[in-house]
């Protein structure tokens, strides 16, 4: 074969390959093929409204996380039924993941049969529904870091706490692979400040005026708390709003 008829192929062929690449049907190098839409996630027509403001300046996702064991998803890597308010608008009857490496909700694109990372400056709650329990998510504590982004609202009263959810990659010695490791984080905000429950002792100390009181209270009415169960502090805290302890 003549050897310019040869470069001639080869650079059409390379030009092929970078637009498939580009396109997203062949996945570049580190990243995960798109995670398609399946049939029975697919809109219908007449929520196209639902479909529009979900994209508004949202980005295509592209997953880099493919080489480690595990979802960068909170609970599964499966599509979650949920509902959201973006952009003051309230939508159900959705599926959304939520990236708790990234801190980023996806979106199935029916449309294009890929996935779209929303725009989080629009996005002002969220709800997930799993194992029978729903999960809500508000924006909260920016300007501190620690607080910055999504975190679940476990109580809402005069008091509030939450749960920041986040995964980080670990090297499993036994298994000599990297896997995500998931970790959860309590913040009880009050008096418009956030502070950091990491056991019960630091919990009690955010009401050292009514301490005495307050320990009574909790034996009296038999509550066991326990970090590890946030669902154990909300008895606490409701004493706590209602005697408005300080």
């Amino acid at each position: 074969m003549d050897i310019s008829i040869f470069v001639v192929m080869f650079k059409n062929n390379l030009l092929f390959l970078c637009m498939l690449v580009f396109s997203g049907i062949i996945p570049a190098q580190g990243q995960r093929p798109h995670a398609y839409v399946s049939a029975d996630m697919r809109m219908s027509p007449q929520d196209s409204a639902v479909y529009d403001q979900m994209l508004i300046n949202g980005r295509l996702w592209r997953g880099t996380f493919y080489q480690i064991s595990g979802t960068e998803c909170l609970f599964t890597d499966d599509w979650l039924d949920a509902d959201i308010t973006i952009s003051g608008r309230y939508f159900d009857g959705i599926k959304l993941k939520y990236d708790i490496v990234n801190d980023e909700i996806m979106f199935p694109s029916y449309k294009t049969n890929t996935i779209v990372v929303l725009n989080k400056n629009q996005v002002t709650r969220f709800g997930l529904h799993y194992n029978s329990r729903e999960f809500e998510f508000v924006k909260s504590g920016e300007g501190d870091a620690r607080t910055d982004g999504y975190m679940q609202l476990i109580y809402s009263g005069g008091t509030r706490l939450y749960k920041k959810w986040k995964k980080r990659v670990v090297v499993n010695q036994a298994r000599l692979n990297q896997e995500f490791k998931v970790e959860g984080v309590l913040f009880l905000e009050k008096d418009g400040s956030f502070h950091k429950i990491s056991k019960k002792s630091s919990l009690m100390s955010l009401f050292k005026e009514n301490k005495k009181e307050l320990k009574n209270s909790i034996r009296e009415a038999h509550i066991r708390i326990d970090i590890d169960r946030p669902q154990s502090i909300v008895p606490l805290l409701e004493i706590v709003d209602s005697r408005n302890f300080k």
